[in-house]
């Protein structure tokens, strides 16, 4: 078990400890335990809390010390307070991975690095793989794997999309989506102080399902991490769609005070999307359009776009759209034009865009 990678051992986990798992109705504790077994997942789990016995059935162990052998996971339902302890016990217990929920806020002290940072050494030094903390954990959809604490669909069947995205609100959104939107894995990163988005996005696209991943991004914190894992996907033709928050002065600021993180440069984010193809969204409506275009599997080929209406006004429309995206609409060839000549209303031109809106032809003689 040990010898398999730590992000592994963390996304593919074949054994699960929840500490501060609880058998308290509707507490916290009791819904990261309830969303394992609501999602079906097969392998060990563990429930940890020295106040319980039993946790929905399962028995609960005192401490991660008690534990019958190491995880693959150890998911730290434990408030700020508690986080560094519940940390060094579960790197002392040699579990692979763990997953924070807390916001790892502490007052600001003089002589030491904050918490979050202590976190993140501390996971480091012993080798382990750490999504969050500020997240929402993540689900493995394929493996029925959920770490997650927060309510979610009981229905999510497996699918082509991957999603990594700095925004636990947005890891809801689209989990709860009603389109069709079907995700293999959905990770919400969090402050990402041990592992971040390029390894979750190398991850990804290791999946033979992945047929497209999406991206929210506050921050680019491993700039040539993310480089290099935008390449390989690149590589692979498999389609990377990301969504940056904090373009404005406003935004920038947000950003800061939610994550403590710099927002990164529109400019930045920019020239790092034409570098590698990525097809960039301005609005989660359009980040979700475009991830279930990409997941159908079908990609528009050279040549341009053609388009049949059934509205001069939204012939326009997407005219105008073309335009200012650089679509190219090619001419209709002179066959096509006679042809369509014969069938169209008089007086609409047999042209691309085409407006095949009909006033008459099929009309009843009277």
């Amino acid at each position: 078990m040990g010898g398999r990678p730590a992000l592994d051992r963390m996304l593919q986990a074949r054994s699960v400890a929840v500490v501060g798992a609880s058998a308290r109705p509707g507490s916290f504790g009791e819904q990261v335990v309830r969303q394992l077994f609501r999602g079906g997942y097969q392998g060990a789990v563990y429930p940890v809390n020295p106040r319980w016995n039993e946790v929905l059935g399962v028995p609960c162990l005192p401490s991660l010390a008690d534990l019958p052998g190491p995880v693959d996971l150890a998911i730290l339902a434990v408030p700020n307070a508690r986080l560094e302890a519940a940390l060094e016990a579960a790197a002392e217990s040699e579990a692979g991975s763990a997953v924070i929920f807390g916001s790892a806020y502490e007052r600001p002290a003089p002589g030491g690095p904050p918490l979050a940072e202590r976190l993140g050494a501390m996971a480091r030094t012993a080798g382990m793989a750490l999504c969050g903390p500020n997240g929402m954990g993540f689900l493995n959809l394929e493996t029925r794997l959920r770490a997650c604490g927060f309510p979610q669909p009981a229905d999510l069947p497996p699918g082509p999309v991957s999603f990594v995205t700095h925004s636990g609100s947005a890891f809801s959104a689209l989990l709860h989506n009603r389109r069709g939107l079907r995700f293999n894995l959905v990770v919400s990163s969090g402050l990402e102080v041990a592992t971040g988005t390029a390894e979750y996005l190398d991850h990804a696209l290791e999946l033979d399902s992945t047929r497209v991943v999406g991206l929210l991004l506050e921050t680019m914190r491993d700039p040539a991490g993310l480089r290099a894992a935008l390449a390989r996907a690149a590589a692979l033709d498999v389609p990377v769609v990301a969504f940056t928050v904090g373009r404005g002065t406003r935004g920038r600021a947000m950003v800061a005070a939610h994550s403590g993180a710099l927002a990164g440069s529109d400019a930045a984010w920019e020239a790092l999307f034409d570098a590698y193809g990525v097809h960039r969204a301005r609005s989660l409506d359009e980040l979700a359009d475009t991830l279930e275009l990409f997941a159908a599997g079908r990609r528009a080929g050279p040549g341009g776009l053609a388009t049949v209406h059934d509205s001069g006004g939204e012939r326009a429309h997407l005219a105008d759209l073309a335009e200012e995206s650089g679509v190219p609409l090619p001419p209709v060839g002179e066959g096509t034009r006679r042809r369509l000549a014969a069938v169209l209303e008089e007086g609409l031109e047999p042209a691309n865009p085409l407006d095949a809106w009909g006033t008459g032809n099929d009309h009843e003689p009277i």
